[in-house]
């Protein structure tokens, strides 16, 4: 082969531009990778923010239904009544303070006052020891000054920035004072936690409040936050231990933007992305915030490793490519040795790829849709010799089909027919020692150079994990929805309760999978009675049922023993369970 000719030193003409556009295109890669990764990071984060402030927006509109309800429930009680015009505080307190406790641990109600007309404090249920002072907050003058509830979020004497409702109180015609319900941030703080995966804090402005009310605040209500964490900003609750040094200028800094930009923050070996929400008061004042942090430590550090990956394998590529041209031109004979080993090195990776899959696997047809080929996992995955179907179609293997599936696979085989391509097609089959398996197929149809067919080829995974997820899921979702819908139900003060009952058992039998027969009761137990009386039905039952079932003593058959307990039973069968001991000539199973 001729030399190169020195003088035309192509070489170095080549390879520096070459070898130039190939570093500036691995840096220029880099840095945009890096910025999508920082950008990704941030959106996450103002996406889980949002949903953050949705959170404490509904969580506020439901605690205020809640504690209208309570308070609407307590204004009713005769007994509370008579004990708030005889300004008797022993009676109230004990009448009242176990109730609280309830609320306090099932709906995060932490407030319970008894005022009276002339707007003083008769009793603080949550704080029995202080009495007497005078309320000046906004709720309340709004309720007296209308005649009607108020609620909102407003501070109060301890420096807590809390969710109140103010409920006159009218018993025969007479005003006898005021009822006030409220709810702690601290509450809110915790199911933000729970539904969002977020860290959050909830601080009010040191502006608007002292230490002596922030501390007894905290003595009276067990209060998590601290005072001294923060010069101009005192944590009222707290989902984390501690926050993570120098948070207070960006946390000031979002408050002076009216929430900001998603800011980043390290703290020790954690990294965090923190977004700030400003929370306003009854009276619009900006006197509390929400920071919202989210731990973003191992998604971080995956985003570099990636990037290192990136850089390394584009590194690698570049330096192949580069030595790759930097190489003398060989003979034809050497190119073409070459380009066969560098195709049975291609085929050899796809052998090495579909034989050692653990969930797919490969198919092919022929022209006359005939099964011509499945890879070597195929039989272990599918549970049947698969030798069995090749020769075959579709339609002559329908046998191995789940009957549910019998339709969809009809409208498969006919897109099959009309040679269309098609993506995760999904049907049951039976498995031996599985039950079901869910399959995902997936093919493309094969042509030759002058358009005429030649089959399929494609490939099926095994996704009966996934679906299997997905109706966990679903049923998950359906049982909560449940739980809301009665819950909205019975707080719906407005409908006569038998409705309310009526209308709550409608909604647990439209659960989807819920095999019973719809036929379901509500008993009522009236203050220190031995039984039980029967209150709302549904379904059809017998004038005989009807007519014993009216009173259930405690302690017998399945209702009387739960409602004896306290304890929820579940009983599969009430012809098999000796607890069950009333029963009825027609009664089936």
């Amino acid at each position: 082969m001729p030399r190169t000719p020195r003088s035309f030193r192509l070489k170095s003409q080549i390879m520096v531009p070459v070898g130039s556009t190939l570093l500036a295109l691995l840096v220029v890669c880099a840095l945009v990778f890096a910025s999508w990764l920082q950008q990704r990071e941030h959106q996450e984060t103002e996406h889980g923010a949002t949903q953050a402030l949705k959170v404490w927006q509904g969580l506020v509109r439901d605690n205020q239904q809640h504690l209208a309800w309570f308070a609407a429930q307590a204004a009713a009680d005769r007994q509370l009544a008579d004990a708030m015009r005889r300004g008797d505080r022993n009676a109230l307190l004990a009448a009242s303070q176990p109730l609280l406790q309830r609320l306090r641990e099932q709906f995060g109600i932490s407030h319970w006052y008894f005022i009276t007309p002339e707007r003083h404090v008769l009793l603080r249920v949550h704080e029995p020891t202080r009495s007497g002072d005078l309320i000046p907050r906004q709720t309340l003058a709004d309720a007296v000054a209308a005649g009607r509830p108020a609620h909102g979020l407003e501070l109060g004497p301890l420096a807590t920035f809390t969710l109140r409702h103010v409920q006159p109180w009218w018993m025969d015609g007479q005003l006898i004072g005021y009822i006030e319900l409220g709810s702690e941030t601290e509450w809110f703080a915790r199911q933000i936690k729970q539904l969002t995966q977020l860290d959050v804090f909830v601080a009010v402005r040191k502006s608007f409040v002292n230490e002596a009310q922030f501390s007894a605040g905290k003595a009276a209500l067990g209060l998590s936050g601290r005072w001294q964490d923060l010069q101009q900003l005192a944590v009222l609750a707290q989902t984390r231990e501690r926050l993570p040094e120098g948070i207070e200028p960006l946390w000031n800094a979002g408050l002076q933007t009216d929430g900001g930009e998603v800011f980043d923050i390290a703290d020790g070996d954690r990294d965090w992305n923190g977004r700030v929400l400003p929370l306003a008061d009854y009276a619009g004042r900006p006197v509390a915030s929400l920071l919202a942090l989210r731990d973003v430590t191992v998604e971080r550090r995956t985003g570099w490793q990636q990037l290192a990956f990136i850089v390394f394998a584009g590194a690698v590529i570049a330096f192949i490519l580069f030595a790759a041209l930097a190489r003398r031109v060989g003979t034809t004979e050497q190119r073409l040795q070459a380009a066969h080993e560098s195709l049975a090195a291609n085929e050899q990776r796809f052998l090495d790829i579909f034989s050692t899959s653990s969930d797919w696997w490969f198919w092919e047809m022929d022209a006359e849709l005939r099964f011509s080929f499945f890879s070597d996992n195929a039989g272990k995955l599918l549970g049947f010799d698969v030798t069995r179907a090749l020769g075959k179609t579709r339609r002559e293997i329908m046998a191995v089909i789940d009957t549910r599936d019998l339709v969809a696979m009809e409208a498969h085989i006919a897109e099959l027919e009309a040679h269309r391509p098609f993506h995760s097609f999904e049907y049951r089959m039976p498995h031996p020692g599985k039950g079901v398996v869910w399959i995902s197929l997936s093919g493309v149809p094969v042509f030759a150079g002058d358009g005429s067919f030649l089959g399929y080829r494609g490939a099926a995974m095994n996704v009966t994990q996934r679906k299997e997820q997905e109706e966990a899921e679903a049923d998950a979702r359906e049982g909560a929805e449940a739980k809301f819908a009665v819950a909205r139900i019975l707080q719906d003060s407005s409908l006569p309760l038998a409705e309310r009952l009526d209308r709550a058992l409608e909604a647990v039998f439209a659960l989807r999978h819920l095999a019973v027969e719809r036929k379901g009761g509500v008993f009522l137990r009236a203050q220190g009675a031995g039984e039980l009386a029967l209150y709302a039905t549904r379904g059809a039952f017998s004038a005989r049922f009807l007519a014993d079932e009216q009173r259930v003593p405690l302690g017998r058959c399945l209702c009387g023993r739960a409602a004896e307990s306290g304890e929820i039973i579940v009983s599969d069968s009430c012809f098999s369970d000796h607890r069950h001991e009333n029963s009825w000539p027609d009664m089936t199973e």
